[in-house]
């Protein structure tokens, strides 16, 4: 159970008995997963990326093709609920970082790794990371589906979501949480090596128009104006935007840097038809 606005790991508790639930207050209550996949006997889970350009009329989402494994630095136990043992988030661990084996990941990472090392650890036991990965995507797009028509359009605007991902012992993907606005701070190395380059790659796939600043407050001006006079623009809109902006509107195919598009796809319109049988 936890609060529903909030973060970094804070007022999270697990609870057997649905007479503990607290109503006071806007809470998620989610079913605990007792059989996480383990590495080295220790929980961990992921965080991954992806930008979404736009919602409607047609979704357009991307998955960064590298992320974290965050790390618990107590092994797991069902015997114990410490947060410890069975939070991943680096502001509960970062507190008992100094009881780790001082090796090289740990120098760059703190409790976290890259998928790169991932992938590697994943492989030395025989899993498979294609498979791992497209659980991944089709875990993200499923939740993509869910909220693909509550959002509305509006074509000036994109958004960076921090998908939360945790695997169990049977190798199916759990959504732990989608995360608005996630930090996009450097605390360790492996912060910079990650998140510079995928703030790199998301502007030059979201291509923010360069801007006449001057005309722009002149067109701001004049169609307030307009407004109050109750007077009809008509095809003054193009006049303007072609004023305004100091490129032109065509857009070639965006660089996707190390970015992975992933709707729209075949894999996104399979989805769409799994759900148009379900709830026609």
């Amino acid at each position: 159970m936890k609060p529903a606005k909030s973060s970094r790991g804070r007022g999270i508790y697990v609870l057997d008995d649905i007479g503990d639930v607290s109503y006071g207050e806007l809470s998620v209550i989610q079913q605990y997963i007792s059989n996480p996949l383990l590495l080295d006997g220790f929980k961990w889970d992921l965080r991954l990326y992806v930008l979404v350009t736009s919602f409607q009329p047609e979704l357009e989402a991307y998955v960064y093709k590298e992320g974290f494994a965050r790390f618990a630095t107590v092994p797991f136990t069902m015997q114990d609920f410490s947060p410890l043992i069975h939070l991943t988030n680096t502001s509960i661990q970062r507190h008992n970082e100094h009881n780790q084996r001082h090796t090289r990941e740990t120098m760059v990472g703190g409790t976290k790794i890259d998928l790169r090392t991932l992938r590697s650890k994943l492989q030395c036991l025989n899993i498979s990371w294609d498979t791992i990965w497209h659980k991944m995507v089709d875990c993200i797009l499923k939740s993509l589906c869910v909220a693909h028509d509550h959002v509305p359009a509006n074509p000036n605007a994109f958004e960076i979501f921090g998908y939360d991902l945790m695997f169990d012992a049977n190798l199916n993907c759990w959504l732990i949480e989608v995360n608005a606005s996630p930090s996009l701070g450097v605390d360790h190395l492996i912060d910079e090596q990650v998140k510079t380059p995928m703030i790199d790659d998301t502007i030059d796939l979201v291509q923010p128009k360069a801007f006449n600043r001057e005309k722009l407050l002149q067109v701001l001006t004049r169609r307030s104006r307009e407004l109050k006079t109750a007077k009809n623009p008509g095809p003054q809109l193009a006049v303007d935007l072609a004023a305004v902006l100091d490129n032109d509107l065509a857009n070639a195919e965006p660089p996707l840097g190390n970015y992975q598009r992933i709707a729209p796809s075949d894999h996104w319109s399979q989805i769409l038809k799994l759900k148009s049988q379900l709830f026609r």
